[in-house]
């Protein structure tokens, strides 16, 4: 049942993630602060999700981490390729 919460968990954190980025490209006008705002409320409710399904603290964390960097390499790598086509 472990892999189970794990692969659930992965599949919510990366809706939430998507959910970001739609919101992120609709507000182009706001300033970084709020954008940096939205950041950390996405990262505590990816947390929230996490923990809610996990019951544990540091796997939480540790998979929220994981989801938020591989976002951020998948954002650079598709801006990247935005960019040259």
């Amino acid at each position: 049942m472990g892999k189970y919460n794990w692969t659930v968990v992965t599949c919510v954190q990366t809706l939430l993630w998507a959910c970001y980025n739609i919101i992120e490209w609709l507000s182009t006008k706001d300033g970084y602060i709020a954008k940096g705002i939205l950041f950390i409320f996405f990262f505590y409710l990816s947390y929230l999700v996490a923990f809610n399904m996990l019951k544990l603290k540091k796997r939480a964390i540790l998979l929220s981490s994981i989801s938020l960097i591989i976002y951020g390499i998948g954002y650079e790598i598709f801006g990247i390729l935005r960019s040259v086509y």
